[in-house]
């Protein structure tokens, strides 16, 4: 399929969709997204995340929008200074992007195996996962395990499924993939190490955390205050009845 050319100057146009996700598939995301930026900070890639692929630029409709994706082969003049401020990322001018990874659902898996892997396989997407982050507590479940795997092993050749357990060692990324309860787990094959996020993003992470811990404390105490005055309205309220007979009773016999 046509790319269409840089020079349309209608290229700027957005018309990214809106992207619904749940709690599970937004914490996936948002950490598999920062673990890879910093990953490939000084490697002069870019990782995008909710971003739409905008395909043609002589037919903006055309669009998809992956989860994350990683474009390893700057264009001529380099990709967008990060973070760019971006509505969507054009192939026609920054190049088709290495990998693609989206965090499915059961309401996604069907278009994530279909017209998603259509575009991604006609674009030359050179390897595409599939992780779905509530796999262990689904009752029917869409894939064969929560991460699913797709390669080109050669240019002009289909993906081809991969046969992952646990991890999947990818030589585009220079990462394994790995199966972390609901994330997804990086490690940098090089070292062995697993690749954490920023060090600023895991020290505001863990003050989130510690906050949100101090906030549940806080919530618990008050919830058993609330109780425990609950408990003694009901028992004011008792006595209030009580002393109502009474006087009630004392009001006949006087």
């Amino acid at each position: 399929m046509p790319l269409g050319t840089r020079d349309d100057p209608l290229a700027w146009i957005d018309t990214e969709e809106a992207i619904l996700e749940n709690d599970p598939h937004t914490t996936c995301r948002l950490d598999a997204t920062g673990i890879l930026r910093w990953a490939f900070r000084d490697r002069g890639a870019y990782v995008g995340s909710g971003l739409a692929l905008q395909i043609d630029c002589a037919d903006l409709t055309r669009q998809v929008s992956p989860d994350l994706f990683v474009a390893l082969e700057p264009p001529t003049g380099g990709f967008p200074p990060f973070p760019a401020v971006l509505r969507s990322w054009k192939v026609w001018e920054y190049g088709v992007p290495a990998v693609v990874i989206e965090i499915t659902s059961k309401s996604t898996v069907s278009s994530d195996l279909g017209s998603k892997f259509a575009e991604y396989q006609d674009l030359g997407v050179q390897e595409y996962f599939l992780f779905d982050p509530c796999f262990a507590s689904r009752r029917d479940r869409s894939l064969p395990g929560p991460l699913l795997g797709y390669v080109r092993e050669a240019e002009g050749e289909p993906l081809t499924p991969l046969a992952v357990a646990n991890g999947y060692e990818s030589p585009v990324l220079g990462l394994r993939l790995q199966v972390d309860g609901p994330l997804l787990a990086f490690v940098d094959l090089s070292t062995g190490q697993r690749i954490l996020p920023d060090p600023v993003v895991r020290r505001r992470n863990l003050e989130l955390e510690t906050e949100n811990s101090r906030l549940a404390t806080e919530n618990s105490r008050l919830a058993a205050e609330n109780s425990e005055l609950r408990r003694q309205l009901a028992e004011l309220a008792a006595t209030v009845v009580t002393l109502q007979r009474r006087v009630e009773e004392l009001e006949r016999r006087g």
